[in-house]
């Protein structure tokens, strides 16, 4: 059954000249349950997790390397979050899964020590990872979000 506060992802697929076709899902999940399973919004979160394994899991069966990218609203990086440990769990192989922030603090926003922004690798893309980076807005300069965008640099 369908519900009405769980927010759509897109599925694409980039076909470039010069690489191997990289299909990317972007995602916006539930925000509220940023670690652990007892906040209030944790139940709708976690209602739209098993979706995003069964994504993983058939893509990693698939041909293409893959890259999950968005506002997770989740702080993967804790150690031993349950709910990472779910998806990056090796099966199938390609699953075996690389958070590009790990170990890497933001600098975005002082009031913020870890990311719930993130760009999630399978291991085929991973294998091609050449950077992440945060940009970060200057003093003084209007912030249009409440996020500061992440991006990686993939060697083709």
């Amino acid at each position: 059954m369908a519900t009405p506060q769980l927010r759509s992802g897109v599925d694409i697929t980039l076909k470039p000249a010069s690489a191997a076709p990289l299909r990317l899902l972007g995602i916006h999940l539930k925000s509220g349950c940023f670690a652990g399973s007892a906040a209030k919004a944790c139940p709708v979160l976690l209602e739209q997790w098993p979706a995003l394994e069964a994504w993983i899991d058939a893509a990693a069966s698939g041909p293409e390397r893959f890259a999950i990218l968005g506002d997770w609203n989740r702080r993967l990086g804790l150690a031993d979050d349950p709910l990472w440990a779910e998806i990056d769990d090796g099966e199938p192989a390609n699953a075996d899964l690389r958070l590009t922030d790990d170990g890497v603090a933001p600098e975005c926003d002082p009031r913020y020590d870890s990311f719930i922004d993130h760009i999630v690798l399978d291991k085929r893309a991973a294998a091609s990872l050449a950077g992440f980076a945060e940009t970060r807005y200057a003093p003084g300069e209007k912030h249009y979000s409440d996020h500061c965008p992440i991006a990686v640099t993939l060697a083709p």
